[in-house]
């Protein structure tokens, strides 16, 4: 007797081979969001360059203006730049424009000497409120 095939496989259609498109399923989309350009970095590194010209401008300003004193750490220089980075350049120019309110309410000029006095006394309580007593 020959070997038949059973009626069950006989209704059956012959699938077509799958497409690589079929096999792998659809490609995921790629968001261009999501790849980055490598642009962003050298932006910052830019941008940084740019707030650093920023605050170095305002401290020589206040340097000059109020006669405060250049050199390493302890200097006027010094503490006048670590607040323009920490508290930004735009509230350090505001607080040099009130103190330049303050001297204007003196009668007479203060001697050079005093001027930064002056400034550092506006600054200070910024200083305190945000890193207690201690200033660190």
């Amino acid at each position: 007797m020959k070997h038949m095939k059973s009626k069950k496989g006989e209704g059956k259609k012959r699938t077509t081979p799958f497409t690589p498109y079929r096999e792998k399923g659809k490609p995921k989309e790629i968001k261009p969001c999501v790849i980055g350009t490598g642009l962003s970095r050298t932006r910052t590194h830019a941008g940084r360059g740019g707030v650093k010209a920023m605050v170095s401008a305002a401290v020589e300003d206040a340097l000059k203006e109020f006669h405060g004193s250049r050199g390493p750490a302890p200097s006027d220089e010094a503490l006048w730049a670590s607040f323009a980075w920490r508290f930004g350049v735009g509230k350090f120019r505001d607080l040099c424009d009130q103190a330049r309110g303050e001297l204007a309410l003196h009668r007479t000029p203060l001697p050079a000497h005093q001027l930064p006095r002056v400034l550092q006394s506006v600054l200070t309580p910024f200083w305190r409120q945000r890193f207690g007593k201690g200033g660190r």
